[in-house]
């Protein structure tokens, strides 16, 4: 859906850590390319990238001041960001008392949590858990239409990243969305959220 495609490019172009600094410090107000490049302690060059991808993307909102271009987060990125919020909301319903990372545990995952989704088959495996709770490898490969291998070692990532489990019955494993990935995605959806509007101005 296009919804899915969205919270896809988002999740793309909010994978990379440079990109969210970025966010983060043009969240207040407008600032040229010199000015974010100083500040993050990089070449204009590797600003300039970040900015091209998050303006393409509709993230970023710049206007020309004589020779400069003066570059802000725009309300479509914080509507994205609400949107991603609301997203992961949606995956966690049914869960209560989720036990939420500490802020400094949150900063060191939300990139791998990031970067994690930011991957079509990914996302459509979390969605489809959601939907039917459990599922066993096979039924995944019939509604992906994708090898068992290939599932398999997104299954294995995702496990890895905390993200799924799986409880064996007999000979097969049933996958589900773990409680502490549900606790992930709401503490990074949350950080998100926090970043873009604890520096807004009136």
């Amino acid at each position: 859906t296009r919804a899915g495609v969205r919270v896809l490019n988002v999740l793309k172009s909010l994978k990379d850590k440079a990109r969210r600094q970025v966010l983060s410090f043009l969240a207040g107000e407008e600032k040229s390319v010199q000015v974010i490049a100083d500040h993050l302690g990089t070449t204009q060059p590797g600003v300039s990238h970040h900015l091209a991808i998050l303006y393409a993307e509709g993230l970023l909102s710049v206007r020309r001041d004589g020779q400069f271009r003066l570059y802000r987060v725009s309300e479509e990125c914080r509507d994205a960001v609400r949107g991603l919020l609301g997203y992961f909301e949606i995956l966690c319903q049914g869960e209560n008392n989720l036990q939420v990372a500490s802020k400094d545990e949150k900063s060191d995952q939300s990139t791998a949590v990031l970067g994690m989704l930011a991957e079509s088959t990914r996302l459509q495996i979390l969605h489809i858990l959601h939907v039917k709770g459990e599922v066993i490898v096979n039924d995944l490969c019939k509604i992906l239409q994708v090898a068992q291998p290939g599932v398999s070692h997104h299954l294995a990532l995702m496990r890895d990243a905390g993200l799924i489990s799986f409880q064996r019955d007999g000979k097969t494993n049933r996958y589900f969305i773990a409680p502490e990935g549900k606790a992930l995605l709401i503490s990074t959806a949350e950080k998100l959220k926090c970043m873009l509007d604890s520096k807004r101005t009136p």
